[in-house]
């Protein structure tokens, strides 16, 4: 299989002063429990724009409307980890909709590959036969390699990735410098663009596809840490915490909500409760789950408003 310059997850990088970002390997990955926020829209009028040397994008007009949590996880805590025994890195994406899904993939010192990405166990993607090789290592700016790959037993796929561009990008979540811009062209006007940075993490921060004019985002806030918010909206606050039998959820926001629910999963990222808000109150019941920290995602008519974790001793 032919290597492939370029990555849909968190790569390393090496920068010289004053230059394009060079993507050297793949040791500098966060570590897992890494978490942020994601957010799409659809927009026919705002474009990718050019590649180049020394660009500027803004994309700060758009407005995401669908949110949605990226984390990075051990592989062998996933529901999938018996399909996918050589990954050595994977990531859970929950999307607006509460619906979660888990990408898999495989670094050494020349290449990272994904390996495939599930949401059940009878739906997903399947790239073992032979992955897709996102990154060969080292890449640097003007680099386009062809990769071949292989979807289960399907006939295997062509894909062009070209490091076509390097520069600041703005996005509704902030501005970074120093970001690698990857084009993919699948041929038949399938294209995709994807712009990675060095701060804080070695990540994604844009995405763009033709095909559906669809554009993704992650935050700039990253965090690993305990109870972690998302304040524009709502701020999500249980007691006790830790917990041995229930706990209270009260949500406070500055605006009015209705039509609120709350999604609890576990580590694995199983959903174990889902419950309806009432007057911006809810109380989870321990029951049978067992001991162990828990992961609340409030949504309001399909957007992520507020998260937070707990845990039963």
């Amino acid at each position: 299989m032919k290597k492939l310059c370029f990555v849909f997850a968190f790569i390393a990088w090496q920068l010289s002063a004053l230059a394009q970002p060079v993507i050297s390997n793949g040791n500098n990955l966060p570590a897992v429990g890494y978490l942020d926020t994601l957010a799409s829209v659809t927009s026919s009028t705002t474009l990718p724009g050019s590649g180049g040397a020394n660009v500027t994008w803004n994309f700060s007009s758009l407005t995401p409307t669908k949110n949605g949590t990226f984390k990075m996880v051990q592989p062998s805590t996933t529901p999938f980890s018996s399909t996918f025994p050589n990954a050595t890195h994977a990531d859970q994406q929950v999307t607006f909709g509460g619906s979660t899904v888990y990408e898999f993939w495989k670094v050494t010192s020349g290449k990272m590959e994904m390996l495939g990405s599930y949401f059940s166990s009878t739906t997903g993607n399947n790239y073992t036969t032979n992955p897709k090789t996102h990154f060969s290592f080292p890449c640097n700016y003007g680099n386009s390699f062809t990769d071949t790959f292989q979807l289960g037993a399907n006939a295997p796929q062509t894909v062009v990735v070209t490091y076509d561009g390097w520069g600041k990008i703005t996005t509704p979540y902030g501005t970074w410098t120093n970001v690698a811009r990857f084009k993919r062209d699948y041929g038949g006007g399938d294209i995709e663009y994807e712009w990675y940075t060095t701060t804080p993490y070695l990540r994604i921060v844009a995405k763009y596809r033709s095909v559906n004019t669809s554009w993704a985002f992650i935050s700039k806030r990253g965090t690993t840490g305990v109870n972690t918010l998302l304040p524009e909206l709502a701020t999500v606050r249980l007691f006790p915490n830790p917990a041995t039998r229930s706990i209270q959820i009260e949500i406070q926001s500055a605006q009015k909500l209705s039509a609120t629910k709350m999604v609890v999963v576990d580590a694995s990222g199983k959903v174990v409760r889902e419950i309806e808000l009432v007057d911006n109150h809810a109380e989870i019941v321990r029951n049978d789950l067992p001991s162990g920290m828990y992961f609340i995602t409030v949504w309001q008519e399909g957007n992520k408003i507020g998260k937070a974790q707990f845990l039963f001793q």
